[in-house]
């Protein structure tokens, strides 16, 4: 299986300026799981408020792209699906945050 040991983490610019991975909620994880194992192109998260458009041109590093659901024009931010372990302190050199906002 292609998703264990590892957990999704979507690219957000913190207020101090940093990049920084931050991981999913687990209820959101558990969708986002569901929605990729199932072949969707899409999963709605935070009770419809974010969408997460799946990048499956490589079905063996999950990916994608985040999009407020809540605005007409909005950006992305990208997501991936990572082994991330406790004492990792960062996902391809750019820090992971370790809870959820």
């Amino acid at each position: 299986e292609v998703l264990w040991g590892k957990k999704w983490f979507w690219l957000n610019d913190e207020a101090d300026g940093q990049m920084r991975w931050r991981p999913y909620r687990p209820e959101d994880v558990r969708k986002i799981n569901k929605a990729w194992v199932k072949q969707e192109p899409r999963v709605f998260i935070v009770d419809g408020r974010y969408k997460v458009d799946f990048d499956r041109t490589n079905d063996q590093s999950p990916a994608g792209f985040q999009f407020n659901n809540q605005q007409s024009n909005p950006g992305s931010r990208q997501v991936i699906c990572a082994e991330w372990y406790e004492e990792t302190e960062d996902v391809y050199g750019i820090p992971t945050a370790k809870e959820p906002l």
